[in-house]
């Protein structure tokens, strides 16, 4: 389950109530954390707006621990992909198949879609590097 987006899971793209604007990677691994990750986010940076007739910027959540990554229909609407941290190291590649999975996707983002804008936070700075 890649798309969090109000509880309106579809692994079909043609089936999403709408693309996202901006795509947060959460990169945790502790699933039962999703909802309470999606929740804080939406409650602190979009001021509780999640309708999606709503004037918000419409974030789409992607568990890459578990290899959900946006389509690339959804790709080709991003503004931006945020990569925050994550109780794991990018030194833990080796290790961790998914950190080698997210460091490739994010190095074809940088090539192919030059206008998707990179944030990452601790762990998500570490892979953008």
């Amino acid at each position: 389950m890649n798309r969090l987006y109000n509880q309106e899971i579809s692994q079909d793209v043609s089936q999403l109530q709408f693309l996202p604007d901006v795509a947060i990677f959460v990169c945790d691994g502790r699933s039962h954390l999703n909802q309470i990750y999606e929740t804080i986010i939406r409650g602190a940076y979009l001021g509780g707006k999640t309708s999606k007739n709503s004037d918000a910027e419409k974030w789409g959540f992607f568990n890459v621990h578990d290899f959900h990554y946006p389509s690339d229909i959804e790709v080709s609407k991003l503004r931006a992909i945020v990569i925050p941290d994550s109780p794991f190291s990018v030194a833990e590649a080796t290790t961790q198949s998914w950190i080698t999975n997210l460091i490739d996707f994010i190095k074809r983002i940088f090539i192919k879609n030059k206008n998707v804008k990179l944030l990452g936070i601790g762990f998500g700075a570490q892979t953008i590097a």
